[in-house]
């Protein structure tokens, strides 16, 4: 299965993060954690789906408002997340198969091309990140 990337952006909180929050501490357990990435991959059957990556990005950004550490930044070694309204990865993509192909023939290796590759430094300090991918 092949994979386009279309746009890679970030999603930023719809009002800034109070000066009050910018710094949120990390619990104990959260300190001596060693970071992990959870990753959750989500299937919808298709709609009109310029509409509704709008609708999505305009409800992350008003989500990430509610949740300001979300779009914060996490520096290694650090006891706290810097809530400075960063902002969370956004990345549209392609999958040239149709999702019921894809379902039917399920295959593990190729379930990776539907999830983001943190590669660069600044995405590592990310907190969350999302991919939406449009099958064929």
């Amino acid at each position: 299965m092949e994979t386009i990337i279309l746009s890679k952006e970030k999603v930023k909180p719809s009002k800034p993060t109070p000066p009050n929050l910018k710094n949120h501490k990390l619990c104990f357990l959260d300190q001596i954690q060693p970071p992990i990435r959870i990753k959750i991959v989500l299937f919808y059957e298709n709609t009109t789906l310029a509409q509704n990556q709008n609708n999505l990005k305009n409800a992350l950004s008003e989500t990430l408002t509610l949740f300001y550490p979300l779009a914060g930044e996490l520096k290694e070694g650090s006891t706290f997340v810097d809530c400075n309204d960063t902002g969370v990865v956004y990345v549209e993509a392609q999958a040239k198969t149709r999702l019921s192909h894809f379902l039917e023939n399920p295959d593990l290796s190729q379930l990776k091309k539907l999830m983001i590759n943190v590669e660069s430094n600044d995405d590592k300090t990310q907190l969350v990140s999302l991919q939406v991918t449009r099958f064929d």
